[in-house]
This record gives structure tokens, C-alpha cells and sequence, in this order.
């Protein structure tokens, strides 16, 4: 379900097209970040299924040890965080929340919070929570809704097929006559403006199968990670939702048909008004920027909607035997991969691919936005240096006409960290290639 920003601020979501719900028929290509909801309940394994699915619960002092410890938020430009409220811990069995099913519908199918099972290698499981942050309201309030989840098999620790999703989003003051796991769906908000966030989790078990790169939308990230706590901050990142105008399937090029699937194939009821949602804004394969590619021309960007999460890839860098959370990477555009960024060892240089409508709902030129953060450990592997606050990039924007740009770029150096801004460079298909230096090249005089 697209979702859109109007000019109060508030969500809409929508799941027919408007206005034409009795078009049966017709196609609706849709773009726009529709993963923007974390995980609603997690699932059990079993004698079939030997994987799981935890969604951390809130630290309850030594209850357990996979949980929430925090959510915490702060005006842009000060340094002190002020810490919310968790308002539901636990899941209220009597207003039929479920926290866990079996993936594969074996009864008892709600299967409700579990203990950690260190034995068998199980987190602890609950549901998503819900946090007041009076100090930072929203255009519905000042609760936010936060899942932190964790998916494994029992099949040994290891982190290859492992996910770890952590997602933030603000949510209704008057949304709790629904189940749990459904209140992100019946109104959301978008972040408000001048604030930044924060969640500290405490990892457990679970430290032995996090990935090691994520994606997600957080400007200006941080990223700690000391004696089994992951603390993430980050502001709120923002990212346009577009659409083309109604398309009858039968008007679509061969190319395009090709991914798409026919009315009959969608098996929706006549008169129900069929649509067919395209593609992903993930970028989880060649294929999404080549949907974007198709229907570019048709495009109309229609606003834009904000996202805090950080959410694990599927793949890393093979060479290095990272022991940690090595990277991540966000950016403001519609579509970006979700891999993490290639690594040329002859150049000895990352490139990373983005997609998105040169221009805006007014107009106005669009002005992309790349933040990736790398583990010092992950550096000292690539480019076999360690990077300290002396240490540059080279950053070259390359469009698919060949023709490159310097991009702007800033360096930040912490403790355990290097974190590398690209701002300013403009869209279709821009790719962002990376060069890292121990230290600042001086411009010859």
C-alpha cells in the first residue's frame, strides 16, 4: 500500500485505486516505499520449519537477555537525549495479541511470549512496543510504535540466511482498540521536524547472528557497538513516493508486460478494480531498476514520506571476516540497492547504484543524499589502512550517459567508525564511486 504525505502531515495509504474501484481491468504501477513497517509478529521453529523469527521485547531489568533497553530522542544541533516511556511491555492476552505463530500453521497457531532458549539458541520473543515521547510529538500524538526483530535457523550459529530488522515509526495517540501488531496500519504520521532518534538494544544471544551491513533510511548516522549493546541514532530519513497515472494492462510494451502480472494472473474479483503494484523500491535486484527504467518517462512524484529503520542485506564482503556490524547505508532516493556497495579491488573503490525522478511534485530540481557508515575494521580490510580524522575520500557521481561529476563529500572519523556524506548530485541513475585515503589529498598550488 503506497502511502503519501499530504500537507498536514499525515499518511495515506491506499489499496484501490481512487476513484476507479469498479475499473476491473486496468493496471496502477506504483512506486514509493511500501516496506516502511517493520516486522508484526514473529514465528516459531518447529519439526518443519527450523528457523525463527524474535521480536525484542522491553528490557525488564535481568529478564532477558535480548530486549529494548531505550528510545530516545533530541532536538537537532543539542546533546543531550531525553529518554521515552514504554507504555505496552508485554503483549495483553485478553485483547488477542499474538507475538509468535509457527511459520506453517501448525496448532497452536498463536503461540503468545516465549523465554529465551539458550539450549536450542531462541531468543526471547514478544511483540512490537509501543513508546511516549512527550518531547518530540507528531502530527497524531507522541507514541511511536518500534519493532526489533531477529530471524535465524537452529542449524548453528551463523549469520548467512540471518535477518535483523529494526524499524521506528510514529503512530496515533488514540490507536489502541486494535491488536498490537496492526496499529502501525490504521493511521501513521510522519516524523516531525528538527528531531533525531535513538534505540539502544541489548543483543544477547543474538549477537552471534546479526549480519554484518545494513541498509534503511537514517540521515547523519551513528552506530555503536560495545560489550553485546547496539545503540543506532539517526534523523528520520525522507524519500519520495511517485506513481504513474492509470495504465490499462493492455496499452503496457512487451518489455514492461513482461514483469508484470496480467489481470487474470491476479485472480481479483470483477468489479473489485484490479491494479498491479510495481516492482520493489529495494533495490534487491537488477530488475527493479530496470521497472524504474521502464516506466520513468510515466512517473509523477507526488510527495514524499519520512522513515527511521536499519534493516540487515542479504550478502557482505567475502574477503573480509568481519566479527562485528561492519556498515550501512541510506539514501533519499525512490530506489536504491539493497547489496552493499561493490568493491572493485583494481581500483580499490566502492560503487553504489540509486534511482529516482530528476525532479518533484513542484517542479524543483531533486538533489540526491548518500550516507554510508563503515567499521573501521571493515576499512582496514578494503583499503589496508586505519582510518583516522586525517584520512579523505575521492567521490565521483557517474550517470548512464557516461558523463561524471565530483561529488561533495565530508569525512567523519570516530572511535570505532568512518561515516562519508555525498550530497548534491542530481538523479536519474546516478552511481556513487568511493575512493578512501589515510589523509586528505592537499590541492596542488
Amino acid at each position: 500500500m503506497p502511502a503519501l504525505a499530504n500537507d498536514s502531515g499525515d499518511l495515506i495509504y491506499y489499496s484501490s485505486p481512487p476513484g476507479r474501484e469498479t475499473a476491473a481491468g486496468n493496471v496502477a504501477i506504483w512506486t514509493g516505499e511500501t516496506d516502511i513497517f517493520g516486522d508484526q509478529h514473529g514465528w516459531l521453529p518447529n519439526e518443519k520449519v527450523l528457523a525463527y523469527l524474535a521480536i525484542f521485547p522491553v528490557c525488564d531489568q535481568s529478564k532477558y537477555g535480548n530486549c529494548i533497553e531505550s528510545v530516545s530522542a533530541r532536538r537537532i544541533g543539542t546533546s543531550r537525549w531525553t529518554e521515552g516511556r514504554p507504555l505496552i511491555r508485554e503483549i495483553p492476552t485478553e485483547m488477542g495479541r499474538s507475538a509468535l505463530v509457527y511459520r506453517d500453521g501448525t496448532p497452536p497457531n498463536v503461540v503468545g511470549f516465549t523465554q529465551e532458549d539458550p539450549a536450542k539458541g531462541i531468543p526471547a520473543g514478544s511483540s512490537p512496543s509501543i513508546w511516549d515521547l512527550p518531547f518530540a510529538p507528531h502530527g497524531g500524538g507522541s507514541r511511536y510504535w518500534l519493532s526489533v526483530a531477529v530471524g535465524s535457523t537452529l542449524a548453528g550459529f551463523s549469520e548467512s540466511g540471518s535477518r535483523f530488522n529494526v524499524v521506528l515509526r510514529p503512530i496515533d495517540n488514540k490507536a489502541f482498540s486494535e491488536p498490537l501488531y496492526l496499529l502501525p496500519f490504521q493511521r501513521g504520521y510522519n516524523f516531525p521536524d528538527g528531531f533525531e532518534y535513538r534505540v539502544a538494544i541489548r543483543l544477547g544471544l543474538t549477537e552471534k547472528v546479526i549480519p554484518k551491513f545494513f541498509y534503511g533510511r537514517l540521515v547523519a548516522p551513528n552506530i555503536e557497538l560495545d560489550k553485546n549493546r547496539l545503540i543506532i541514532s539517526g534523523r528520520p530519513g525522507t524519500f519520495p513516493v511517485a506513481r504513474t497515472d492509470w495504465i490499462p494492462y493492455a496499452s503496457l510494451s512487451e518489455r514492461a508486460k513482461a514483469g508484470t502480472p496480467s489481470p487474470e494472473i491476479l485472480g481479483l474479483p470483477q468489479g473489485w478494480g484490479n491494479f498491479f503494484a510495481w516492482g520493489s523500491v529495494l533495490g534487491n535486484d537488477d530488475r527493479d531498476f530496470e521497472g524504474f527504467q521502464i516506466f520513468e518517462k510515466d512517473l509523477k512524484q507526488l510527495g514524499s514520506n519520512t522513515s527511521w529503520s536499519f534493516k540487515s542485506m542479504t550478502t557482505s564482503y567475502g574477503k573480509c571476516k568481519l566479527q562485528e556490524v561492519g556498515g550501512f547505508v541510506s539514501s533519499n532516493s525512490l530506489l536504491f540497492s539493497t547489496r552493499p556497495p561493490e568493491w572493485n579491488p583494481a581500483e580499490k573503490s566502492l560503487t553504489y547504484r540509486m534511482a529516482s525522478l530528476s525532479r518533484d511534485e513542484k517542479g524543483n530540481l531533486n538533489r540526491g543524499n548518500l550516507d554510508l557508515a563503515m567499521s573501521k575494521e571493515l576499512v582496514r580490510c578494503l583499503w589496508g589502512f586505519n582510518p583516522t580524522v586525517s584520512s579523505g575520500a575521492k567521490v565521483s557521481v557517474v550517470y548512464e550517459d557516461g558523463k561524471s561529476s565530483v561529488g561533495t563529500s565530508a569525512v567523519r572519523v570516530t572511535k570505532d567508525w568512518l561515516y562519508l556524506n555525498v550530497s548534491g548530485y542530481t538523479f536519474s541513475k546516478p552511481t556513487v564511486k568511493i575512493e578512501l585515503y589515510p589523509r586528505v589529498k592537499k590541492k596542488a598550488k
